[in-house]
């Protein structure tokens, strides 16, 4: 079964009545961003786009976030998005969305598109990107609460420029001199910045002020 959904009223009518006859086709009118994501019932799917550039990242969080996320996404994306989704660390293109990304799937540019094989012609070129999702078991393994990570990742980057202890001691409200001796067990420079960062880091990073916040709480509440 193939569930197309599009925006434009007046492309689904064209589709719908190209593919009249086809019965493993269901073509939908719906803006992808409000589409209930919850009635896709089938396992193993994959989600294949040329997405708006315009709604790229918030596309990939709704499906990879999801409990019942697609095996594979492969989206043409603008070059520079697929760029900072696959950005390594060190990389000033590195970001929360490219940690969002490790954290669910591997990620590769397939090839890149450029702008004269479209008409009409955009100011940008663009890249075919692939999304497997295969760290499903990994992150069971480390018990990690995805939300509560990813939303201690985008504290992380709500000071992108600045060294990793500035942002933590002010988005988690935590003594500079905590951040860091957390920073010290986590095995993370404090002079480095968000982008410096490794998943594996954050993940580290991440466990060492859950122990932290844990503690502080049974002591406040004795």
């Amino acid at each position: 079964l193939v569930l197309a959904i599009e925006k434009d009223r007046n492309m689904v009518e064209w589709l719908r009545k190209y593919f009249k006859n086809t019965k493993n086709i269901k073509i939908i009118c719906e803006d992808v961003l409000q589409y209930a994501i919850s009635d896709i019932r089938q396992k193993n799917y994959m989600v294949v786009s040329n997405l708006p550039y315009n709604i790229t990242s918030p596309v990939i969080n709704k499906f990879l976030t999801y409990d019942n996320p697609p095996k594979e996404m492969i989206l043409m994306v603008q070059k520079e998005v697929a760029q900072r989704l696959v950005a390594r660390p060190g990389s000033r293109e590195r970001g929360f969305m490219t940690v969002l990304v490790e954290f669910y799937a591997d990620a590769k540019i397939v090839d890149i598109v450029p702008s004269d094989c479209f008409w009409p012609v955009p100011n940008v070129d663009s890249a075919l990107i692939k999304l497997k999702n295969s760290r499903t078991q990994e992150r069971k393994n480390n018990n990690i609460d995805s939300e509560s990570f990813l939303r201690f990742v985008k504290v992380g980057f709500s000071q992108k420029r600045r060294q990793i202890h500035h942002p933590l001691k002010t988005g988690l409200h935590m003594p500079k001199d905590k951040v860091f001796d957390l920073l010290k067990k986590a095995e993370i420079n404090s002079t480095k910045r968000a982008e410096d960062l490794s998943l594996e880091d954050w993940m580290r990073l991440y466990k060492q002020i859950a122990i932290y916040k844990r503690d502080d709480d049974d002591i406040t509440q004795s």
